[in-house]
C-alpha cells in the first residue's frame, strides 16, 4: 500500500472514531441522570445505613466532589501528556528548530533572564 493509501486509511479511521465519540457523547447526555442514579444507588444506600448519626463527623467523600477531583486529575495528566507531543509537532512543522530543543528549558529560561 502506498503512502497515500495509508493516509487515506488513517483519515477514514479517524473520521469513524470522531463520529463514534460524538454519537456516544450525545447518547450519554440523555441517559446521564439515570445512569448516575443506577451506579450510585448501592453507595447511597450503604451511606444511609452506615452513615453518621447526628453530630458525628465522617470522612466519606461526596460523589460529585470525587468526580470533580478525578476529572481535574485527568485534565492535568492529559495536559502533561500533550506537552511533549505539541513540542514534537512544532518541530515537525518547522516552527521550532531541532537545535533549540536540545537545550533544557531551565537553561533557556536562565539564559533569557540574565540577558
Amino acid at each position: 500500500m502506498s503512502l497515500r493509501g495509508h493516509i487515506v486509511e488513517l483519515r477514514n479511521r479517524l473520521l469513524i472514531g470522531v463520529v463514534a465519540i460524538v454519537v456516544c457523547t450525545v447518547a450519554a447526555w440523555f441517559v446521564y441522570d439515570e445512569a448516575f442514579k443506577l451506579l450510585t444507588a448501592p453507595f447511597q444506600e450503604s451511606v444511609r445505613q452506615l452513615g453518621p448519626k447526628a453530630g458525628d463527623t465522617t470522612n466519606l467523600i461526596e460523589i460529585p466532589h470525587y468526580l470533580d477531583f478525578v476529572i481535574r486529575t485527568m485534565l492535568v495528566f492529559g495536559i502533561a501528556f500533550l506537552i511533549p507531543l505539541v513540542v514534537v509537532l512544532r518541530n515537525m512543522l518547522g516552527l521550532v528548530p531541532a537545535s533549540a530543543l536540545k537545550q533544557p528549558l531551565l537553561t533557556k529560561l536562565f539564559y533569557a533572564a540574565t540577558r
